[in-house]
């Protein structure tokens, strides 16, 4: 008798029933599907710090004009393909002996029906302090 409570046991655990793999599966499609909208939004912030920590560290930063220093944001953003909300929301602004730059722009994205997601992106480079480029102030 004990031994036949036991094969029924093991007969009824056969693993996952259906709906919880169509759990899993909607739970993964949507975990994909967020990361194929939102990492590329990432990656452009990415090459945008990098581009400001490269100009940072140049020799050549507190010698630079204002035009130079958007010239020389622009070309890298546009060779890296960068968003162009970006390139937008560079702002280069003159402050007693130095320059502040300025990249602050926000970007929604629709993900289904009504939802969607708000990402913000912020980062200053103060060309009296290259040291501390990026972080905010």
């Amino acid at each position: 008798m004990k031994n036949y409570k036991i094969k029924k046991r093991i007969c009824r655990e056969s693993g996952a029933s259906l709906s919880s793999w169509l759990i899993f599966l909607v739970i993964a499609v949507l975990a994909i599907q967020l990361s194929v909208k939102v990492v590329p939004y990432y990656i452009d912030d990415h090459n945008v710090y990098e581009s400001l920590t490269i100009l940072s560290k140049g020799s050549t930063l507190p010698g630079m004009s204002v035009s130079d220093i958007e010239k020389r944001l622009t070309s890298q953003w546009q060779e890296s393909g960068v968003n162009p909300q970006a390139l937008e929301a560079l702002q280069i602004k003159r402050v007693t002996g130095a320059k502040l730059i300025t990249i602050d722009y926000d970007i929604t994205i629709p993900l289904m029906l009504n939802v969607s997601i708000l990402l913000s992106f912020r980062h200053y480079l103060d060309t009296s302090k290259p040291q501390k480029c990026c972080d905010p102030l």
